[in-house]
């Protein structure tokens, strides 16, 4: 997965996904050597907010949601699905640096690109490319939080195992726990998924909510 991740994914855009540079294989264990990044998981950074009592700060949150949306986006646009998209699997990547501006941001240039996330650990990862096209999956990750919409559902899913993760982590975010979905009827003769938890602002509402047709997650 690694060796397709430096394959498909451009110089640019590489940091986000980790690095192996090499692997050591014996009887009973694999040595897979990475780089080191000293600052720990995303779900580090949500448990210091939780023993606090604290919640993220929503500007944060939008940061890191933004990160997590260029990153899949990215992933799936060259036929990769993660499998696992936790925070756990998330590390933080961070550079101490006084030249921060806005200027760079949304191209992620200069500073900014010493900044943000790195998805690790590939275990679960599908390449579509050893696939037909449109090929669907069916099972179950067994990851108590994240098991998406169709896994609970035991529907084919795709893209949604990720997808799903991802708002699983922005819910940890904002609130400090699991998201919790159920199924509304809607007045034309549909349904949609909606987190048990309201948000608790009125800016929140505005910022986070979005209605979701049934092919969504």
């Amino acid at each position: 997965m690694y060796r397709q991740l430096d394959q498909r994914i451009s110089t640019k855009q590489r940091s986000s996904f980790g690095v192996a540079h090499g692997m050591d294989v014996h009887s009973d264990y694999s040595l897979l050597v990475c780089d080191y990044l000293c600052h720990g998981t995303l779900h580090d950074v949500i448990n210091s907010y939780v023993i606090v009592g604290k919640s993220m700060e929503e500007v944060l949150c939008i940061y890191y949601t933004t990160e997590m949306l260029y990153m899949l986006e990215t992933l799936h646009d060259v036929g990769i699905i993660h499998g696992d998209f936790k925070p756990d699997d998330l590390l933080v990547r961070y550079s101490s640096r006084d030249d921060l501006s806005e200027d760079g941001f949304e191209d992620r240039t200069g500073s900014w690109g010493d900044q943000g996330l790195c998805l690790v650990d590939w275990g679960k990862g599908i390449d579509l490319h050893l696939f037909p096209d449109d090929t669907e999956f069916e099972g179950d990750c067994r990851t108590s939080g994240f098991r998406c919409i169709q896994m609970q559902e035991n529907k084919p899913w795709r893209f949604q195992v990720d997808t799903y993760g991802l708002c699983v982590i922005v819910h940890l975010m904002l609130h400090n726990s699991y998201m919790e979905i159920e199924k509304k009827a809607t007045s034309d003769g549909g349904y949609i998924y909606l987190p048990k938890k309201p948000f608790k602002r009125c800016r929140e509402r505005l910022i986070w909510n979005r209605k979701q047709s049934p092919r969504e997650p």
